[in-house]
Order: C-alpha cells, then sequence, then structure tokens
C-alpha cells in the first residue's frame, strides 16, 4: 500500500516537472515570438506597402547620412526603431502630446530610412516580392492588362503629400482605393524608386516598355551621355 502512495507521489511529482518545463519553453517561445517594432509597425493595417527594412542597414550610420536633423531627439526615435530602450528612463514621465510626437517622428525616421532601403539590391527584391504578390494593385486601364503598380512619393521631403501608385505601361499616376493609404507618407518611396525598379527588373513590365515614354527619355538621355 505504501508503494502505491509512493509511485502516485513520484509520478505526481514528475507531472509537476512536467509542467514547469512546458511552461517555461511557453515563456521561452513567447519571448521569441515577440515582434520588434520594424515587424510590427509593417504588419499594421495602412502600412503594407513598407518592407521590413534590414537591421544591419539601419545600423550602418553611413545609410543614415544626413537624417540627424530631420527628426528631433534623433538618437533616442533611432533607438526605438531597433527595439534599445531599456535605456528609456523617462517614457513614464512623458504625456500624451509628447508620446504622440515621438510616435510621429519614429514613422518619419524609419520612412526616410525606408525610402534609401528600397534602393538597395536587397529592398528592391523585397518590393519585387510584394508586387509579385499583387500587394499595390493593378493598372485600372484596360490597354494596361493588369499592370502592377508601385508605390511612388511625389517629392522628397516629409509631409509633401501622400504615396500614390505608379504604372509603368501608361506611366500614370493613381491614388490608392483604400483610405488607409492616404496616411503615408509618399517620402517613404521617393520619385525615383519605381523608375529604377522597371529597369532592374524589366520583366515585371507587361507590355513592350521599350514603347514607354520613361524609356524613350532614358534611353536619349543614355545615347547623349555617351558622347
Amino acid at each position: 500500500m505504501d508503494n502505491i502512495y509512493d509511485n502516485n507521489a513520484a509520478d505526481q511529482a514528475g507531472l509537476d516537472e512536467q509542467d514547469e518545463l512546458e511552461s517555461s519553453d511557453d515563456s521561452g517561445s513567447e519571448e521569441e515570438e515577440e515582434e520588434s517594432w520594424i515587424e510590427c509597425f509593417c504588419r499594421s493595417k495602412g502600412n503594407e506597402f513598407y518592407c521590413e527594412v534590414d537591421r544591419d542597414f539601419i545600423e550602418d550610420d553611413f545609410n543614415l547620412t544626413g537624417l540627424q536633423g530631420e527628426v528631433q531627439k534623433y538618437r533616442k526615435t533611432l533607438d526605438v526603431i531597433l527595439d534599445n530602450n531599456e535605456d528609456s528612463e523617462d517614457n513614464d514621465d512623458s504625456d500624451s502630446s509628447d508620446t504622440q510626437e515621438n510616435s510621429d517622428a519614429t514613422v518619419k525616421l524609419y520612412g526616410l530610412i525606408h525610402a534609401r532601403y528600397i534602393l538597395t539590391t536587397s529592398g528592391m527584391r523585397e518590393m519585387k516580392t510584394k508586387m509579385e504578390l499583387d500587394m499595390f494593385g493593378h493598372c485600372p486601364r484596360v490597354g494596361c492588362r493588369g499592370q502592377g503598380l508601385l508605390p511612388l512619393g511625389l517629392a522628397n521631403e516629409w509631409g509633401r503629400g501622400s504615396v500614390v501608385l505608379f504604372c509603368g505601361i501608361c506611366e500614370d499616376i493613381y491614388m490608392s482605393p483604400s483610405r488607409r493609404h492616404l496616411n503615408v507618407d509618399g517620402a517613404a518611396f521617393g520619385p525615383t524608386f519605381a523608375h529604377l525598379f522597371l529597369l532592374q527588373y524589366p520583366e515585371m513590365r507587361r507590355g513592350d516598355w521599350k514603347e514607354s515614354k520613361f524609356y524613350k527619355k532614358f534611353a536619349a538621355w543614355n545615347e547623349n551621355k555617351g558622347k
């Protein structure tokens, strides 16, 4: 009889130990699954056009040259993007207006970094994947045969206008059908990305892109440059 109770006690101890291990594994997996600021931002509704900028790109100061004067508290804002918030002691003391200001500054800095990143090989590859997944939509004109659109900014300066969508066939621009994208600043993509992207990936045009106005202008400029 004593052996039965001993065995039951041993079994219960084993179960308790297993539960502790499982709970520790669950807490560990929760920590591992915790999203970074960049992941959370890019997956938020309305931010589908953004790609996730590689952390190594952001940590290279050369890539951020000239951005220090674009936002207040530049270093603190950059730490938020990189999730380096352990040393922030004044977060609890800030009021709601300061929090909103800091949030706007973070989005602005990330957007300006994003505009540079998508001009790199890695950035263009990520945007190509998004285009292949039809995340930017298609040109509404019948003659463009469902040509995929690309995000475009009409200016490099922040606050000059929302992102628009560019068609590589008719070379016209369109507003996104989603109201959420009206809050996406065009400077996060810039005025040159779409054109350089189509030069890098000409196969992404469904029509004869050599007949497009942009190609003809580029070809003429390149010919004159060689003289």
